[in-house]
């Protein structure tokens, strides 16, 4: 079943059974707070993309873009060789590579901030590595009413925005409307991603969103 914007306004009353105006002036934190669930649970290969990064000779920092979600892949080539760094947690990294200033051909990646990676060793080398990523999908709006989600998993995005939106309803079936939902969202994008689980399966090896990886 698709949807668009619109009728997740006109939905998450309806399946709440609750039209407080509390409730609907709550709809648009509502509906983001659904897809940031829905977005970060995606398995879904063809929402990815790939972008240009500097490694820089000395610098052990390396950007992040601003809308990523995930990293699938931090790979660069030297003297015809590719070269594909392995995730690790910010702690590994500092106790691996203590020393920032002295370099060494890259090995690792993590996070070290919400905008920047870490890298180590520290690059002995100015190369542009290629990032594969998955994006965090724009916010929906009333004047962009739809996305890959609204018509491709819209069960999915709809439960997720009851989920939350549950959380608004003031009365004593609160709790078992988190659950409720929470469950069938589970439910839901499990079946999302079984579709495009033979895709996904020994290919994906994401790394946790950058908030995991940051202390």
């Amino acid at each position: 079943m698709a949807g668009t914007y619109n009728t997740l306004l006109t939905d998450i009353p309806a399946y709440l059974e609750n039209e407080d105006a509390e409730l609907a002036a709550a709809l648009p934190t509502i509906i983001q707070a659904g897809e940031d669930r829905i977005y970060r649970d995606l398995m879904v290969p063809f929402l990815d993309t790939t972008t240009s990064i500097a490694l820089t000779t000395a610098s052990f920092t390396a950007a992040i873009p601003s809308d990523l979600l995930a990293t699938r892949s931090l790979t660069y080539v030297a003297a015809g060789t590719t070269y594909r760094l392995k995730f690790r947690q910010r702690g590994y990294m500092t106790e691996y590579w203590p020393s920032t200033t002295a370099t060494d051909a890259p090995l690792y990646y993590g996070y070290e901030s919400g905008s920047l990676y870490r890298i180590a060793p520290t690059p002995n080398l100015t190369v542009t590595a290629t990032l594969a990523y998955r994006p965090k999908l724009p916010y929906l709006t009333a004047s962009s009413a739809t996305n890959w989600a609204t018509t491709n998993a819209y069960d999915a995005l709809l439960a997720a925005c009851l989920a939350e939106g549950a959380r608004f309803v003031l009365d004593d079936r609160q709790a078992g409307l988190i659950q409720q939902w929470g469950a069938e969202y589970q439910t839901r994008i499990s079946q999302v991603n079984s579709q495009y689980a033979a895709v996904v399966r020994d290919e994906y090896n994401f790394a946790p969103s950058r908030a995991v990886g940051s202390n």
